[in-house]
Parts: structure tokens; C-alpha cells; sequence
């Protein structure tokens, strides 16, 4: 069972990238278990990420990668200004569109010997994965990469995902409610594309229920 050690601001995460290392270094010698989460939407994430890697091959462990666009601009941003440090997160979101997608792609590219969790409710992100892993050979299972969302949240990408046998996981937060809703309050930040696409998501829900239904009945007649 993999262990996703997710991501905090960037004032935490050298501690964060630390403990996964040294985790990687005892648990993925052989198989991707312990992965460690890089925020796509920091100008560094690239190098961040290339170096982990070079540190991993040269040590003989499996680098594991879960990409994310990252959900802190706020306290980035607050903590910016309280300390005078540059803004560490892309000025576009389309450079950070860019950012992730390219390193989404290196890790097929190189998916034999990582691990890599392409967490993302974009859709164009999620098909231009496919596509590339498609256009490598790989087969849609793959052991080694899957795609995350969260539960509730572009379902219709997952049940299309699922349909054509990729490796799917689907993130279900919970604890207390004080804790629970900032979280997700913070994942629609970060997916705002979201709200304006509610009823396009909508109208494929509402295709796949359809289907299923469908599906139930001929196969119970």
C-alpha cells in the first residue's frame, strides 16, 4: 500500500523533503511506496523535483512523485510580504499549466523506473497524460502511475479513467469539520477552473448515471 506524504507551504517543506527521502531510502528500493508531493505552481518545483530524482538514482532507490498545482497562495503570498521575500508562485496560471504538464511528461518518459501519482481535476492535463503514456506503449494499467481526485469532485474524469482500466484513486478527507472544510475550501481555490465547469461536469455525471443504468438493466434481464 503506497504512502502519500502530501505537501505544505514552503516555510515546512524542507523538513517534509527530508523525512521523505530518508523514507524513500529505506522503503523504495525495490517498489514505489513512499511517495513525496510536489506543488506545480512554485517557480523551484522543477528543480525541486529534477533534484530528488538525480538524488534517488544515484543512491539506488525508486523516485515516487505525486504532482499537484499546490493550494497556499494566500499564506504564500501573506507570509511574502511580512519577511520581503519574492513571491515564490508562477505569476500565470497558464506557466503553471505548462510547469506541471512538462513534468507529468518526463516522469512517463522515464516511468519504468519511478512512480507517479498525476493527482489533477484538470481535464486537459489528465488527457494529455494518457495520451503520452498511450504514445510510449505503456498499457493503461500500468503499475506504476495512477491518476487522484478528489471524491465529489471531476468524478466524470475518474469514471472515464476507470472505464478504460487506468489505475484510479479517489481522495475521501474527512475528520473534523474545523479542519475538513478549510481543506477543501483551499482545493476549489486551486481548482477554480471547477466552478465555472459545473455544468459541463454536470451533463457527463448525468451521461454516466445513464449508462450505468442502463448497464444494470440488460445485465439482470
Amino acid at each position: 500500500m503506497p504512502l502519500l506524504v502530501d505537501a505544505e507551504q514552503t516555510w515546512l517543506q524542507p523538513a517534509i523533503d527530508g523525512i521523505v527521502l530518508n523514507l524513500s531510502r529505506t522503503h523504495n528500493r525495490e517498489h514505489p511506496i513512499v511517495y513525496n508531493t510536489f506543488q506545480m505552481y512554485l517557480k523551484d518545483s522543477r528543480e525541486r523535483l529534477d533534484q530528488y530524482i538525480a538524488v534517488a538514482d544515484k543512491e539506488g532507490h525508486v523516485p515516487c512523485v505525486k504532482l499537484v498545482r499546490g493550494a497556499y497562495m494566500q499564506s504564500e503570498e501573506e507570509r511574502c510580504k511580512e519577511n520581503g521575500r519574492p513571491y515564490p508562485v508562477h505569476e500565470s496560471i497558464e506557466a503553471t499549466h505548462a510547469c506541471y504538464d512538462d513534468a507529468a511528461h518526463m516522469l512517463i518518459d522515464r516511468l519504468d523506473t519511478c512512480g507517479v501519482l498525476i493527482a489533477s481535476h484538470n481535464q486537459s492535463t489528465v488527457e494529455q497524460a494518457v495520451e503520452k503514456l498511450l504514445d510510449q506503449g505503456h498499457r493503461s494499467d500500468h503499475p506504476r502511475i495512477a491518476f487522484g481526485q478528489l471524491y465529489g469532485m471531476a468524478d466524470h474524469l475518474s469514471f472515464a479513467l476507470g472505464s478504460n482500466s487506468f489505475n484510479i484513486c479517489k481522495y475521501v478527507p474527512f475528520g473534523p469539520i474545523r479542519e475538513v472544510i478549510p481543506y477543501l475550501t483551499r482545493r476549489l481555490e486551486e481548482n477554480a477552473s471547477i466552478l465555472g465547469g459545473t455544468p459541463y461536469e454536470r451533463s457527463l455525471l448525468w451521461k454516466e448515471l445513464k449508462r450505468r443504468r442502463v448497464g444494470f438493466s440488460i445485465t439482470h434481464n
